[in-house]
């Protein structure tokens, strides 16, 4: 990288220009922090100066945003490894007549910082030198005090008003770099919450998933449904409160939900020990990238968030007992509807959606007195690659109970919940396990076609053949049939039988 701000530094001294390195790369580098995303003001016009640099270096010229004037230049280096590394560097039009005039018009002090590149010589570990940085950092709201604090602080009280996304964006800076919210900065965010209701709903789509994104995303957001931000962004979390004594987890239905998205992200944080001979397949699975940015991972922790989100519409009281029936679908379609109107793409909509409806199965299977490699077959079948989500958000729906305990005789209630936990692993794990090792066995290839289906017993076209093909497939998982001949024997068997 420090070749790329030379090349920089030295085409902006071509032209005469000062050019800064500024916002939150300078901080991320301030922090120590790994960063391939550089935003830089140069002197002059942002424009000109990016598409000559893109040209310059043989890079790719974005108009990244219109309406502020920010312009992107994308390089790719390859190492001697051959890896493919991608920078992407952000040019902005300076607002004002110098650039302190600039970075007052910023959010959050500790984005609100710059330097110039010249006075570093291009090279970063000056950055390091703790000594130089008062004299050569530009900090005119105090973002390196903020940094040493660990808190989030807006530069003025208008920056809500200027852009209300930022009442998200401050939880999700702090989200990022495990910072605290500062209180004034706090307390402004809960007096202007109803903002936000005038934010693109892409936007704060984009800010909830960055949150997601951290390791301990649920810390943040259960502070964004304390402050009445996320009821703001989404009504439906407001059932969720209602009403706790309905459900078994001491906060309510939203409490068990944050406990469950709390358990999700510490077995993502131990796959390594709870799956140690597949927790590589997992993570490969996880960091999938489904839309944008966004990770399946992500919405995998926004599924654990809406998983229940049907149970208070399917309440029912049964002789003294409470009943959630049918609250996976309901749940499923719920959670479908909030994702269409923060406009998600339809393959995360689904992958969502599917796990919700089914998260369910995989406790259902822990309970039934034997695992069958054809009850495997049939979750797989209809759940395929989100069956692993799945697995993992029953897993960490089963954690979530572990502090819910009858205050008559806690000792054997533990002992009780770690059995069942136990259990619960093993099951998961089994299942994964002929996921990735054995799927050849749980989902294998047809041994017979639909057409010769049709063709050897003189069916229609129809949704019998169909019908028909699954059951081949399940008795075929079950190890008993090997061949096209025993499965159009089977076939000839069962069509006679239930008189298909």
């Amino acid at each position: 990288m420090e070749k790329l701000l030379k090349l920089i530094l030295n085409f902006a001294n071509k032209s005469n220009r000062k050019i800064f390195l500024v916002g939150g790369s300078l901080r991320d580098l301030l922090l120590g922090r790994e960063t391939g995303d550089f935003d830089f003001v140069p002197e002059g016009d942002a424009e000109k100066f990016a598409r000559n640099f893109a040209s310059e270096v043989r890079g790719s010229f974005v108009l990244l945003d219109e309406k502020n004037r920010i312009y992107r230049v994308v390089k790719q280096k390859i190492s001697r490894k051959k890896d493919k590394q991608i920078f992407n560097l952000d040019f902005s039009q300076m607002r004002g007549k110098e650039i302190k005039e600039d970075l007052l018009l910023r959010d959050f002090t500790i984005d609100a910082m710059a330097v110039r590149l010249d006075q570093i010589e291009g090279s970063l570990r000056t950055l390091k030198r703790a000594k130089l940085l008062s004299r050569l950092i530009i900090d005119p709201s105090g973002g390196i005090g903020d940094l040493k604090k660990r808190i989030v602080r807006r530069t003025s009280r208008k920056i809500f008003d200027d852009d209300p996304l930022r009442l998200l964006r401050g939880y999700r800076l702090a989200a990022t770099l495990e910072f605290a919210i500062e209180k004034k900065t706090k307390d402004e965010i809960k007096k202007k919450v109803d903002l936000i209701k005038s934010v693109a709903r892409e936007r704060i789509r984009d800010e909830l998933f960055k949150i997601l994104f951290a390791p301990q995303s649920y810390r943040y957001l259960q502070r964004l449904h304390r402050i009445g931000l996320l009821n703001r962004i989404i009504p439906e979390i407001k059932i969720m409160k209602e009403k706790p004594g309905n459900y078994y987890h001491r906060e309510g239905l939203w409490g068990h939900s944050l406990e469950t998205l709390k358990s999700l992200e510490e077995i993502f944080a131990d796959l390594v020990k709870l799956f140690p001979r597949m927790s590589s397949k997992i993570i490969t699975h996880l960091d999938e990238k489904i839309f944008g940015e966004v990770e399946r991972k992500s919405l995998l922790k926004w599924a654990a968030i809406f998983h229940d989100i049907g149970k208070p519409k399917t309440l029912r009281r049964e002789e003294g007992r409470v009943r959630f029936f049918g609250h996976e679908e309901k749940g499923a379609s719920l959670v479908m509807e909030i994702m269409q109107r923060l406009k998600f793409s339809n393959k995360a909509i689904k992958i969502v959606e599917k796990t919700v409806k089914h998260h369910m199965r995989p406790g259902n299977l822990n309970e039934a007195p034997r695992l069958t490699d054809r009850a495997i077959h049939r979750f797989f079948r209809d759940l395929s690659e989100e069956g692993v989500d799945t697995l993992l958000l029953s897993l960490a729906d089963r954690y979530s109970y572990r502090k819910i305990l009858p205050e008559r005789d806690k000792k054997f209630a533990i002992e009780i919940s770690r059995k069942s936990i136990r259990k619960h692993e093993q099951t998961v794990r089994k299942m994964l396990n002929k996921y990735y090792y054995h799927k050849e066995r749980i989902l294998p290839k047809p041994l017979v076609r639909g057409d010769e289906i049709m063709k050897s017993f003189n069916l229609p076209q129809g949704p019998l053949i169909g019908k028909l093909l699954k059951r081949v497939a399940e008795i075929q998982a079950g190890g008993k049939l090997k061949n096209k001949e025993e499965a159009l024997q089977f076939l000839k068997k069962t069509l006679k039988e239930e008189k298909l």
